[in-house]
This record gives C-alpha cells, sequence and structure tokens, in this order.
C-alpha cells in the first residue's frame, strides 16, 4: 500500500488542502518550520489508517463534528482508491460520494494491524530511537530482546518483562514466609483454626449460613461461567494471531521427520558440564576444608594452659569491674584537678601580686602615696570628664571667636577701600549746570525754527543746535552717575558702621571667655592639688585616670579569681575523703586486702579476664573443627553422588568415557536447534492457556474470520446477562450477611466471613501468580523464536546498513555470549576489536539501531505486504556524514516500501538534495495554515491547488484566498 495524496479536507489549522506523493520516489521529506503543520500533518496520516478518537486537539478551527480527512492510495494490486474519515463512533470510513465504506477496505491493506502495532512497528521518532539506542546500553540487553525491540519497537519491553519477573517474586517464592502468597496461606491456616475454636450451634444462624452458602455457590457458579465466557472469547481472538505460528510449526514438524529422532536421546551438555563442574568445586572445598582443620589444630595446641584463679579466690562480676574503672578513673580526675587547681591558685598569686605592683608604680609615677586617703582624693572620672569637656568647648569657642575677629577685620579692611574708591569719582556738578545747558539748547533751537521758517536752514546752524543738544545730555548723564555713586557711598558707610560694631562686640566676647577659661584652669589645677598630684591638660589627665581605674579594676579581678581558686580546694579535699572512704569499701568487697594499691586490683581483675577469654577460644577453636569435620563429610558424600551421577549420565549416553559423550553432545547440537524451534513455536501456541496443541493446530485450520466474529459477538451478550445475574446475586447475598451481623452469636459468623475474604484474596493472588509466570515465560520463548528464526538476516542487513552509516568503522557484526552464557550483539571495528553495545559512543548506538530497525522492516518484507514506513525526525541526533548515509539507507528501502521523513530541519532537506539522484527524492515543505506571502496572494487560485514539490530551491504550494496552507 502508498499513499498518492493526503487531503486535509477540515483537520486541525486547514481546510481543503492536498498533500501529492509520487509513488515513484523512493524517499518522501515532509518539511516544516516550527507551526507549519508538520505534527498536524502526521496524526492526519494515522487518524486517516485508525479513525480519529474521541478526544483529538484538532477541533480547534473546524467543529467536530465536520472534522474529515482522506487519502488516495494504491493498494497491492495496483489499483487506485480515494477514501475519507470522518469523527464518529461508527461507518466512519467514506467513500468520495460520502457513502459508508467497511472498515475491511483498510485493515486488508494493514494486514490486520491496530494502530499502536502499525506506529511501533512502521513508525519511529527521534524518541522511539534515542530509547531503542539506550536500551542497547544496558549490558543485560540479550540478543533476543535487541532483535526483537528493533523489530516491533517496544523498548520497554525488557523493563516490562523484568517487572513482570520481580512482582510474581513478591507472590510467591517456595520455602519462603516474607511473600505475600505465603502469608496468606499461613493466615488461612489461622482463620481456620480460630473458625473451629468459636464455632457455634446456634439454629437461627446456621439457616442463615445455609442460606449465605448457597448464595456464594451460585455467585461462585455465576463467576466460573463468566471466566469461561472470557476464557473462550479471549482463545477465539487470539485464533487469528496464531494462525501464521500454526503454519510455521507444520513446517518445522515436516523438516524434523526427514532427521534421525535418536539424536534426541543425548544428554543435554549442560549437564555434563555442570557435574564436572561440581566435583571440581568439591574436589577443591575438601581440599580447603583440610587446610581448615590443620590450622584449627594448630592454634589449639598454641593456647596457653592457665589454672583457674577462681579456685583461691571470690570471682568478681562485671559490675565490680566497671565500679573499679569508674573510681580509678574519678581517681586520676581528681588528681587531675588537684594539680590543675595547684597550678591555677599559684598563677593567679603571682598575677595578683604583679598587678598591685603595676598600682603602686603608677602611683608612684605622680608621686602620689598608695594609701586608702591619698587614693580617695583623686577625682572622679565624672569629675574629670566633666572638667576636660567645659575645657574643650571654652577652648573650641575662642578658636571661633579668633576666626570670627580675623573675619571681621578683613571685612572691614576691604569696605574702608571700597568707600575711598567711590569717594574719588563722585563728581562736583551741580544743578545749575544743567540749567544753564538746557537754556541754551532752547534758545538754538529758537533760532533755528524761526531760520527754518524764513528760508532754508545752513549747516553751521544746526551744528550750533546739535552741540548744545549734545552739552545737556552730557551733563544729564554725568548727574544721574554721580547719583548713583552717591548712593553707593552711603550704603557703604552703613555697611563699615554695622562691621565695626560686630567686630567691638566680638572682641568683647572673646576677652570675656579668655577670663573664663582662666578661672576653670585654677579650678582645674586646684581640684587635683587637693590630691597631691600636679596637674597635667584635661586629655592627659583624663587618660592617666582612665589607666589607673584599669589596673585597680584588674587588680580587684585578680583577687576574687584567687579566693575563688582557694574554695576550690576546699571542695577537692572533701572530694578527697569521700573517694577514698568508697575505695576502702570497694577493696573489702572484692575480698582484697584494704591497702591493696590500683595496680594489684587491677592485676587480680585481668588475670580473670584472661582466664575467661582463654577458655571461651577454646571452645570457639573446639565448635569450629566439628563443624569442619562434619563439612568434609558432607563433601565426601557429595563427591561420591557427584561421580555416580556422571556415570550414571555416561550409561543414559550409550558411552563409557567423557571424550565420546563429548562427541555425542556435538552430533546432536543440529537436531536439537531445530527441536528448540519446534519448542519455542509450540510454546507461543500453547502461551494462551491451552494444553492441546493438536486443537489449537486444527482450530487455526479450520476457523475463519467472519465465524469468529460472530462467535465474539455471541459471547459478549452472554457476559452481559452473567454481569447482571452476578450483581443480583451479589444483592441478595449482602443482605443475608447483613441479618447475620444483626445476631446476638456473631463470633462464628465473623471468622466464616474473614475465611472466605481470605479464600477469595488467595484465589486472586494465585490467578496473578499464575499469569505472570505465563507472560514472562511466553514472553521469553517469542524474543528467542524471533531471534533463532530471523538472526541470520536480520543481522546481514543491519551489517550492511551499520557498516555504510559508520563510514566503515565498524564492517561487521557478531554474535557474542555475556557471562550467563546468554547471546549478545557484538561490533567489530575495523582493527578487529570487538565492543559490546554498551562501549559504543551514544552517536554510534543510534546509528546501531537505526541499522536494525530497518533491517528488520525489510526482512518483514520479504515475506508481508509492503506498508509505508513514517519516520518523525529520527536523525536529528546523527552528524552530517551519517545523516547522509541514513537517508541512503532509508532511499534505499523505499525501493521496497514508500518512505515518508517528517522534519523541521532544513539542513535534513539540503542533506538529501545533496546526497540523493534527482530522481530519487521527492520534498514537501509545508506552510503555516495562518501565513500568506505577498506572492501567494498575487497569485492566489480561486480553486484548491495540491502542494508543489521541487528538489531546489525549496517552494511551497499555492493557497487559496480563503484556505491557507500548510
Amino acid at each position: 500500500m502508498k499513499f498518492l495524496e493526503l487531503h486535509l479536507h477540515a483537520f486541525g489549522a486547514f481546510t481543503g488542502k492536498h498533500i501529492a506523493l509520487n509513488p515513484k520516489k523512493k524517499l518522501h521529506i515532509v518539511f516544516g518550520e516550527n507551526e507549519a503543520g508538520k505534527s498536524t500533518s502526521l496524526r492526519a496520516l494515522a487518524d486517516f489508517l485508525f479513525g480519529i478518537p474521541p478526544r483529538t486537539r484538532d477541533d480547534h478551527t473546524h467543529d467536530k463534528r465536520l472534522l474529515r480527512v482522506g487519502a488516495t492510495l494504491l493498494d497491492n494490486q495496483g489499483q487506485q482508491i480515494t477514501l475519507v474519515r470522518r469523527k464518529g463512533n461508527k461507518n466512519t470510513l467514506l467513500d468520495t460520494d460520502d457513502n459508508p465504506v467497511p472498515e475491511s477496505t483498510l485493515l486488508s491493506m494493514l494486514g490486520a494491524l491496530d494502530r499502536q502495532t502499525y506506529e511501533t512497528q512502521f513508525g519511529m521518532g527521534h524518541a522511539q530511537l534515542r530509547a531503542g539506542a539506550q536500551a542497547l546500553l544496558d549490558v543485560n540487553t540479550t540478543l533476543s530482546e535487541g532483535l526483537y525491540e528493533a523489530a516491533y519497537g517496544t523498548q520497554t519491553l525488557r523493563s516490562t518483562l523484568q517487572e513482570i519477573e520481580q512482582e510474581a517474586d513478591t507472590l510467591f517464592t517456595p520455602l519462603t514466609r516474607t511473600r505475600t502468597l505465603n502469608n496468606l496461606l499461613k493466615q488461612h491456616s489461622e482463620i481456620k483454626k480460630e473458625l473451629r475454636d468459636t464455632l457455634t450451634s446456634h439454629a437461627d444462624w446456621s439457616t442463615r449460613q445455609q442460606a449465605l452458602v448457597q448464595a456464594e455457590k451460585e455467585l461462585h457458579t455465576i463467576k466460573q461461567q463468566i471466566g469461561t465466557l472470557q476464557h473462550h472469547q479471549a482463545g477465539l481472538t487470539t485464533l487469528l494471531r496464531l494462525k501464521p505460528m500454526a503454519a510455521r510449526h507444520v513446517q518445522i514438524l515436516g523438516q524434523l521427520k526427514q532427521l534421525d529422532p535418536k539424536l534426541e536421546q543425548a544428554p543435554h551438555p549442560q549437564r555434563r558440564q555442570n557435574l564436572q563442574k561440581k566435583l571440581d568445586e568439591l574436589s577443591l572445598r575438601r581440599t580447603l576444608n583440610l587446610q581448615h582443620q590443620q590450622q584449627i589444630k594448630a592454634q589449639q595446641a598454641s593456647q596457653p594452659g592457665e589454672s583457674n584463679p577462681l579456685k583461691s579466690r571470690s570471682a568478681v562480676s562485671p559490675e565490680i569491674e566497671q565500679e573499679v574503672e569508674r573510681q580509678i578513673e574519678q581517681r586520676r580526675q581528681l588528681d587531675l584537678e588537684h594539680s590543675q587547681q595547684a597550678q591555677q591558685e599559684a598563677l593567679l598569686n603571682s598575677q595578683y601580686e604583679q598587678k598591685h605592683l603595676e598600682v603602686q608604680r603608677w602611683l608612684e609615677s605622680k608621686s602620689l602615696p598608695n594609701t586608702p586617703i591619698q587614693r580617695a582624693r583623686i577625682p572622679t572620672a565624672v569629675q574629670v570628664e566633666q572638667a576636660a569637656r567645659q575645657a574643650e568647648e571654652l577652648q573650641r569657642k575662642l578658636q571661633q571667636q579668633r576666626e570670627r575677629i580675623q573675619t571681621l577685620q578683613d571685612t572691614q579692611s576691604t569696605q574702608e577701600g571700597t568707600l575711598r574708591k567711590l569717594r574719588q569719582h563722585a563728581s562736583s556738578l551741580v544743578e545749575d549746570d544743567l540749567n544753564r545747558a538746557r537754556n541754551e539748547r532752547n534758545r538754538q533751537w529758537k533760532i533755528l525754527r524761526s531760520t527754518a521758517v524764513q528760508g532754508p536752514v545752513g549747516s553751521t546752524r544746526l551744528d550750533e543746535y546739535q552741540s548744545a543738544t549734545d552739552q545737556a545730555d552730557r551733563i544729564v548723564d554725568t548727574l544721574r552717575a554721580s547719583a548713583d555713586l552717591q548712593a553707593r557711598v552711603e550704603s557703604a558707610c552703613s555697611t563699615l558702621t554695622e562691621t565695626r560694631g560686630q567686630l567691638n562686640e566680638a572682641e568683647s566676647q572673646y576677652e570675656h571667655n579668655k577670663a573664663q577659661q582662666k578661672a576653670i584652669l585654677e579650678e582645674w589645677n586646684h581640684l587635683w592639688f587637693s590630691a597631691g598630684l600636679q596637674a597635667d591638660d584635661p586629655p592627659a589627665m583624663q587618660r592617666w585616670l582612665q589607666q589607673l581605674h584599669k589596673l585597680e579594676n584588674e587588680e580587684q579581678d585578680h583577687l576574687e579569681k584567687t579566693n575563688l581558686a582557694k574554695s576550690q580546694g576546699e571542695r577537692l579535699r572533701v572530694l578527697d575523703e569521700k573517694w577514698n572512704q568508697q575505695w576502702r569499701d570497694l577493696r573489702k568487697h572484692m575480698g582484697l586486702d584494704e591497702n591493696a594499691s590500683i595496680i594489684e586490683v587491677r592485676e587480680w581483675i585481668s588475670e580473670q579476664r584472661r582466664w575467661r577469654e582463654s577458655h571461651k577460644q577454646q571452645k570457639q577453636l573446639q565448635d569450629q573443627l566439628e563443624l569442619a569435620e562434619n563439612e568434609q563429610k558432607e563433601i565426601h558424600n557429595g563427591i561420591q553422588q557427584t561421580e555416580a551421577l556422571l556415570s550414571k549420565l555416561l550409561g543414559e549416553a550409550g558411552v563409557s568415557t567423557i571424550e565420546e559423550l563429548e562427541h555425542l553432545e556435538e552430533q546432536a547440537i543440529q537436531y536439537a536447534t531445530l527441536k528448540e524451534q519446534l519448542a519455542a513455536t509450540e510454546l507461543a501456541l500453547l502461551g494462551e492457556g491451552s494444553d492441546d496443541l493438536n486443537s489449537i493446530l486444527s482450530q487455526c485450520s479450520a476457523s475463519s474470520t467472519e465465524v469468529l466474529k460472530q462467535e465474539i459477538q455471541q459471547l459478549s451478550k452472554e457476559h452481559q446477562e452473567l454481569e447482571e445475574k452476578r450483581e443480583q446475586t451479589n444483592q441478595e447475598l449482602g443482605r443475608v450477611r447483613q441479618e447475620q451481623a444483626q445476631m446476638e452469636h456473631q463470633s462464628a459468623a465473623d471468622v466464616q466471613q474473614k475465611l472466605q475474604q481470605q479464600n477469595a484474596a488467595i484465589e486472586q493472588c494465585t490467578r496473578r501468580y499464575l499469569v505472570l509466570n505465563a507472560a514472562a515465560h511466553a514472553l521469553r520463548a517469542t524474543m528467542e523464536a524471533y531471534r533463532k528464526e530471523n538472526q541470520g538476516p536480520v543481522l546481514q542487513a543491519a551489517q550492511e546498513i551499520f557498516r555504510d552509516l559508520t563510514i566503515e568503522r565498524y564492517p561487521s557484526l557478531n554474535v557474542g555470549w555475556n557471562d550467563q552464557d546468554q547471546p549478545v550483539l557484538e561490533c567489530v571495528r575495523f582493527d578487529g576489536t570487538r565492543l559490546y553495545t554498551q562501549d559504543l559512543s551514544v552517536g554510534t548506538r543510534d546509528a546501531l539501531f537505526l541499522a536494525l530497525r530497518i533491517a528488520s522492516i525489510r526482512h518483514h518484507l520479504t515475506n508481508h505486504s509492503p506498508l509505508p514506513v513514517v519516520l518523525d525526525d529520527a536523525l536529528v541526533d546523527l552528524d552530517e556524514t551519517r545523516t547522509s548515509k541514513a537517508l541512503q539507507a532509508l532511499a534505499q528501502l523505499g525501493i521496497e516500501t514508500q518512505v515518508l521523513l517528517f522534519t523541521h530541519h532544513r539542513r535534513t532537506v539540503e542533506l538529501a538534495q545533496a546526497c540523493l539522484p534527482t530522481g530519487d527524492v521527492e520534498i514537501v515543505e509545508l506552510r503555516s495554515p495562518n501565513v500568506l506571502s505577498q506572492a501567494d496572494q498575487a497569485s492566489a487560485d480561486p480553486t484548491q491547488q495540491p502542494i508543489k514539490h521541487s528538489r531546489t530551491p525549496l517552494q511551497t504550494h499555492r493557497e487559496s484566498p480563503n484556505n491557507p496552507a500548510p
């Protein structure tokens, strides 16, 4: 099957858009930047094939009922068919005239695959590739698991298998009491015993108990019927999936009939290997055990024999030993405290004497005798601080006043100079001069006016008038300037007078403060003179007094510490007396002399300890020797049993030597391989819960799809009826139990109910354990059968692809064996080095998993109809060289089936154009449904246009004005 066109009629943000795909191209790359609709197109492709899900996120533009996505397909017979998928519950597949089309039309092309199987087997994204590569990193990943995951895209297969096995182990483990089912069985026995002890003969209770038992039997019968129906329905559902496997079983059986069946009787090599390995281990254990016995005997001989010291004196209990050690430790602490106290007391006395001497010297530095009367006359710190503050304040005021006087004197000098200059420039003109100038100007104006009336005015007359006018103006200007100077002179005189007054006031205040300073100084000297001291300046005397007080405080502090040390010595003497009395009582209690020293007491205790330790070691050595002798007997019996089993194995094989047995095992390998394949196929067929292989084979060959569907539908109807009946029975059962709960004698009924609940829990747990075991067994068998059947062709194809992807750095792939003798994949470097998958780099593991996926798909296509392979940015983690090789491998896969690669990386498109021939690749560029360029608007066609394709440069399709293209 191939896609010729994808029609996005009404889906997501698209309306009436078509994506055309050329079936002759080997590789189709659908490119779109972010928000271009690439993810929407991917979902549209899957929703067309398998139906739009009930809850979809592609109904944000169109109503859910109007969602439509269609496609034109080319089936395996070369016929074209166009179908449309709508959103709904039934009849969602339509033809071009909106007529319903059976789902079998698509299912026949898909090979009856469901959505999940198709997406995991024929689709791959970046996350799936990385998860598969990450699975190869695990050292416990076997070749079976790797091939099966690469073929079917189930990256969580091995973790699922581990979870199944771990859950089964938590439910039940033989010979263990800590598992769930083991605990339930133990509790079941306890409840049965409790029921026997508390059972009552109450008649009414028995009647209801019979009704309860009858209801439970009926409910059990209904459950059995439901289980039978479910089992039958599950069996019918799996028949379609088992048909190909049944055909393979018949094929293998035919091949086995052509071989000699006698080789089947040959023993498995593992039995011989295990027996030989066990025999070697037992021989080594026997040798080591004999050496261990010799060492024990040597240690026994080296132990000294000491007499029992308890024969002469009484035993000392561990409590007495602890009390002795406590008393000794207490004595040591007391001695240590005595020593420390004596040292501290001597040190404090010395420090006090030294500090007392410092005080005397400090007073003598001022010729002041160290007498209480003289020290009492010394001014206090408050007095000294107050006097120093007053002196400092007066000194600051005097300094400020001196600076102010100097400033006022400078200002006065400046103002006097300014006044002298102003007086020098003052004018001597008076008001009469101005009047005479104005009269002259008026006279000249009258002359000029009369002359103008009589005739033309001469220039001489005009000059005279102009001269008189100018003279009057000059006098006016001079008078104005003189008036301004006079005002400034008066202002300067006023300012100078004010300055002189401020200067006199500042000088008077300064003299007053000088007199006050002198008085304070006399009072300061008198303050110190009464104490017999010559006073310095206040700061110096303040520092002297602070140092004196500091020395006096230190002297007093050392005196207090000395007195405290003396009281500590008295306390220690009391403790000494108390300890001596306790020590005498303890020696008397031990039966020792009262004058026994600490050393003698410790020697007596050590002597008892040595004897007890020697006696204990002798007993331990004897116990070890007995254990070693018993183990030697077990080893000897084990060697005999192993040799007997080995001889029996030779007899079963019909040979007399180990070499002949090994030769026979090699001959049976080929026959065993076919038997393993047959067993795996039978196990897979029987994994559905049936134990009749012939019945399964006959059912697979005789059943048809339509008959199976009808039977399944009928079973579903019967199952629903039984569920309703079970609900009614449950209600009746609840009523009877409620009546029982109201009776006076309830103990037996309660225990009976607990027993029934316990039975139900055991039944549920047992079923779960059996299902988990069967699932794990079937899963491992299925993977192993797939490996044995497909290992050769898949690895051969993957080897070629992996060699190209790694630029021949890894030319081949081999099968190796891990520590559990399980087949694993080995990658061979160009230098012959063999690496496990967990030793590869991240990029190389990605390339390996991609090669396995492509090889698995190619191998699948050899026996099945081709289906489109869809990849979503699966190459983003490969570098450019490996991306080019991967594109070539995908194009090679495109010869056998259609390959669609969706990407939003333009570099991937450029690499495809560079490494693939023009006729092999088709580029489809998507544009955002909400973006329409000016060129597109100018050339918009009113009819719908398909998306255009080109090789380079990328071109987008044209859109209609009402339908923006993706």
